[in-house]
């Protein structure tokens, strides 16, 4: 879903001033080879600073049977940013280049925005869990399209030697490493969004020793101070990110979220995910498959994540009064149904 707009040019106005309007507004040109060899371009705009830009304008110059056509797009969860970007290019490509142009609202009609206004913190940490969520689908689609050809790779438990060969084992196993990483990069991500407005920035940055690469590239435009701050820090150690995130705010408190209990479980969120990243390690550091890592256990792993985040990201939202904004859905269970057909 989101906002879509086409607009219609006379035939005399060539690609070239259409392509230079847009890189004027801020645009990036993107080429790329489509799949019956032909090379198609698209232009971006995303911005980084202060968050304004959720999912950035995304805009196709095509040629159509009465001359150049210009496809526009922002997604549902745009940002105010974004959907004013998008009605300036509809403006500006209308004003210079004449024509019209057609949207979800009308002919010349621009967009309205009915999304949330987010505050850049705000936006920030939305953001980090929106990116986190798109992770999650991404593993649920693997999981639930693979495919292992044989009937003896359906069943495990029962012998040692097989389970230890088995694809679907293996394959198991291969997500974790990425799943820790999904979870290093949301807690990550999120740290260096609420770090950058807080209180509390002054002192930290006091107590951090950025390395020089990192200097180099905060110099260069390339990376942020925050972020460089965040590089020193481990995000895949549980102790440690409460106390990253006490730091910043002591309301903040990530332990608590995960220690409450869920569905009458003995094992809290917080022991699972320390399972978990203690899984990855043996995988990354000493190359070992765990056998006992069936479908099932890895179902439920996926299910754990989606729900220790998600928990820590409405604690956050709680904490400041912010919105709760869920973009991408919940389809662990549905993934895990599924796949366990297969």
């Amino acid at each position: 879903m989101g906002y879509d707009s086409t607009s219609y040019f006379p035939k005399a106005v060539p690609r070239e001033r259409v392509e230079s309007l847009l890189l004027m507004l801020g645009y990036q040109r993107h080429t790329f080879r489509e799949d019956d060899g032909t090379r198609s371009v698209v232009f971006h705009y995303f911005k980084e600073e202060d968050y304004q830009s959720l999912c950035g304008v995304r805009v196709v110059v095509r040629s159509g049977p009465d001359g150049l056509e210009v496809d526009t797009r922002t997604n549902s969860w745009c940002s105010e940013d974004d959907m004013r970007v998008q009605n300036l290019t509809l403006r500006r490509l209308r004003e210079y280049l004449g024509g019209y142009f057609i949207s979800d609202f009308g002919k010349n009609r621009f967009f309205k925005f009915e999304g949330e206004h987010l505050e850049p913190p705000e936006a920030g940490c939305y953001l980090a869990f929106s990116n986190f969520g798109h992770n999650m689908v991404r593993m649920g689609i693997y999981a639930e399209h693979r495919e292992f050809k044989g009937e003896q790779w359906m069943t495990t438990g029962k012998f040692q030697f097989m389970d230890a060969m088995n694809p679907r084992i293996f394959s198991n196993n291969v997500l974790v490493p990425f799943m820790v990483a999904a979870l290093e990069e949301y807690f990550e991500a999120t740290f260096v969004a609420l770090l950058k407005y807080s209180d509390n920035k002054l002192s930290i940055l006091k107590n951090s020793r950025i390395r020089g690469e990192d200097l180099f590239a905060i110099a260069a435009g390339k990376t942020s101070v925050e972020r460089g701050v965040s590089d020193q820090f481990s995000f895949q150690n549980l102790e440690q990110i409460v106390s990253h995130f006490r730091a910043v705010d002591k309301r903040l408190d990530v332990a608590g979220a995960l220690r409450k209990p869920y569905r009458k479980r003995k094992q809290p969120l917080y022991d699972s995910l320390s399972a978990l990243i203690q899984h990855r390690h043996d995988i990354i550091h000493r190359g070992q498959i765990s056998t006992e890592f069936t479908d099932e256990v890895a179902f439920k792993a996926l299910e754990d994540l989606e729900e220790a985040v998600t928990r820590v990201y409405r604690m956050i939202t709680s904490t400041f009064k912010w919105h709760f904004i869920q973009d991408w859905g919940s389809g662990t269970k549905r993934i895990r149904r599924e796949a366990a057909r297969k």
